[in-house]
């Protein structure tokens, strides 16, 4: 004789379906909040600095200094240091710096992961002509473009020696 089936109590389930379009509108909420934020990249208030162009260095091809403050290239990427082009980029941006007159910074309210400030700078010449710094060093051939911020600026400006250097990780968007 085979053993009687234990009836299995069922919960209900009409319970759970009230809850799912809250959740569904929490995740809805979210990515829009998300989409605003990378949408409203250039939306977001920024900060303006302006300095003689004598007080700022390169410390490499895409990060600027000024005492102790460092302000990173907004969309671009260069060579870090053991490259081959590490040197010569770091010169190159230099030698954009020389030609200015002053140096002025649209910063960005973040910050990336060395705690530098982001940015995109311009260098003034004397006759008050603009410099972007960013699209010299990419169209120089010392820097790739990189969307990874958010920035889509500079693949337009890309040429065969600039699009022969490494291209980082951190530079693909998403």
């Amino acid at each position: 004789m085979l053993p009687a089936r234990r009836r299995v109590k069922r919960r209900n389930r009409t319970r759970r379906w009230p809850r799912v379009p809250a959740v569904l509108l929490g995740v809805a909420v979210l990515f829009g909040v998300a989409l605003y934020d990378q949408m409203a990249g250039g939306a977001v208030p920024e900060r303006s600095l302006a300095l003689p162009a004598e007080n700022v260095r390169a410390v490499d091809g895409d990060t600027l200094a000024f005492g102790p403050q460092r302000i990173r290239l907004d969309g671009i990427a260069s060579p870090e240091e053991g490259h081959g082009v590490y040197i010569a980029a770091r010169r190159h941006l230099a030698a954009l710096l020389r030609a200015a007159e002053t140096v002025e910074c649209r910063l960005k309210k973040r910050n990336d992961r060395y705690g530098r400030a982001v940015g995109g700078c311009d260098g003034v010449l004397p006759d008050g002509t603009r410099v972007d710094l960013q699209r010299a060093m990419v169209e120089a051939g010392f820097a790739r473009a990189c969307p990874g911020w958010g920035n889509y600026s500079y693949l337009l400006n890309e040429n065969a020696n600039s699009l022969s250097l490494p291209f980082p990780r951190y530079c693909w968007p998403g």
